[in-house]
C-alpha cells in the first residue's frame, strides 16, 4: 500500500496553465497570460464555501511569489484586481481589462475609503464589491506582508470564476 495520500482531485494541465477540483469544493484555475507576463488567478465554489475558496487563495498566492522570488527575483511584481463586471474567460490580455491596483485597495481600507480608483482612472467601485467574501483585516499588499488578492461573483455560478491579476514586468 501507498504511503502517498489519494488526494482525489479533479486535475487537468495545459501549456500555460492548471486547472482543478479540490475536496474543499473549490476551483482554481493558474495560467499565465499576455505572452507570459502575467499570472491569472482563477477561483470560484459554491455558495457555504467562501472561506475554503480564501484560505486556498492564499496558499496559491503565496505559492506563486515564492516561486517569482526563486526563479525570478528581479522582476517587479504588480497585483490587481480584475473588475468583476469584466471578467469573461479566457483572459488573453489582463491589461486591457478594468483593474484595480492592491496596493490601492489595501489604503483605501486602511483610510476607510469605501471606494477604489481603478488603474487608468476611469472607474470608481466599492471595495467591498471587488472583495465581497474578504474580511477587511485580512487584506494587504504582498510587499512582505500577508497576501490576499479577491474579486467575486455570485460563488454558486462556477463557470464565473473569480480573479487576480499579477503582472510581471521587466521580463528579462
Amino acid at each position: 500500500e501507498s504511503s502517498i495520500p489519494n488526494l482525489h482531485r479533479l486535475c487537468d494541465i495545459w501549456k500555460n496553465g492548471i486547472h482543478w477540483l479540490d475536496t474543499r469544493g473549490v476551483e482554481t484555475v493558474v495560467e499565465l497570460a499576455d505572452n507570459s507576463q502575467c499570472v491569472v488567478l482563477l477561483m470560484s465554489c459554491k455558495q457555504g464555501l467562501e472561506r475554503n475558496m480564501l484560505e486556498r487563495r492564499k496558499e496559491v498566492i503565496s505559492e506563486i511569489l515564492s516561486l517569482q522570488k526563486l526563479i525570478c527575483c528581479r522582476l517587479e511584481v504588480e497585483e490587481f484586481v480584475i473588475d468583476p463586471d469584466d471578467l469573461e474567460y479566457p483572459i488573453i490580455k489582463p491589461s486591457e481589462r478594468t483593474l484595480y491596483n492592491m496596493k490601492l485597495i489595501s489604503s483605501c481600507i486602511i483610510h476607510q475609503e469605501p471606494c477604489v480608483l481603478d488603474s487608468k482612472g476611469h472607474k470608481h467601485r466599492l471595495v467591498q464589491e471587488l472583495l465581497p467574501f474578504e474580511p477587511s483585516d485580512n487584506i494587504y499588499s504582498s510587499g512582505g506582508r500577508r497576501v490576499s488578492v479577491f474579486a467575486g461573483r455570485d460563488p454558486e455560478i462556477l463557470s464565473e470564476p473569480t480573479a487576480l491579476g499579477t503582472e510581471i514586468n521587466n521580463i528579462l
